[in-house]
C-alpha cells in the first residue's frame, strides 16, 4: 500500500512540472529578420507531443545587421524549442523597426504551435 501512495505521489508531482503554461513576456521589437533560411522548425517531438512554447532570444547587431552574441534569455516548456530558435536566427539579417543604440542588447520572442506548424516549416511568419 505505501508503494501505491508513493508512486501516485509521485505521478502527481511529475504532472505539476510538465503543466507549466507561463505566458511570453511581451516584447517591443525594434527589429525583424528580413533574409533568413526558414527552414528550421517546431521539433518533431513537440509535435508528436503536441507540445506549445515559446523562447526568448537577446541579441545585439553588427552594422550589416547579423545578431551578435546571440542566446536564450528565458523559453516554456524548457529543453524543447531553444536550438531550433538559435539554429534559425543566429544566421539572419535583420532590420530596424525602431531606434537602436550601438551594442544595444536586443529581444525577440518567437511562438511555437504544433497546432499551426508542421516540422520543417518557417516559425517565423
Amino acid at each position: 500500500m505505501k508503494y501505491f501512495i508513493l508512486l501516485v505521489s509521485a505521478l502527481s508531482l511529475s504532472a505539476c512540472v510538465c503543466t507549466d503554461s507561463r505566458d511570453a513576456p511581451e516584447i517591443i521589437a525594434k527589429a525583424s529578420p528580413i533574409d533568413c533560411d526558414h527552414t528550421q522548425s517546431i521539433p518533431t517531438l513537440a509535435v508528436k507531443e503536441q507540445i506549445k512554447g515559446w523562447v526568448l532570444l537577446a541579441y545585439s547587431l553588427d552594422k550589416e545587421g547579423f545578431p551578435v552574441n546571440m542566446e536564450v534569455i528565458d523559453s516554456n516548456p524548457q529543453g524543447y524549442f531553444e536550438e531550433a530558435a538559435l539554429s534559425t536566427y543566429s544566421s539572419c539579417q535583420f532590420v530596424k523597426t525602431g531606434h537602436i543604440e550601438a551594442n544595444e542588447r536586443l529581444m525577440m520572442n518567437l511562438n511555437f504551435d504544433y497546432a499551426t506548424l508542421r516540422p520543417y516549416a518557417s516559425i517565423y511568419p
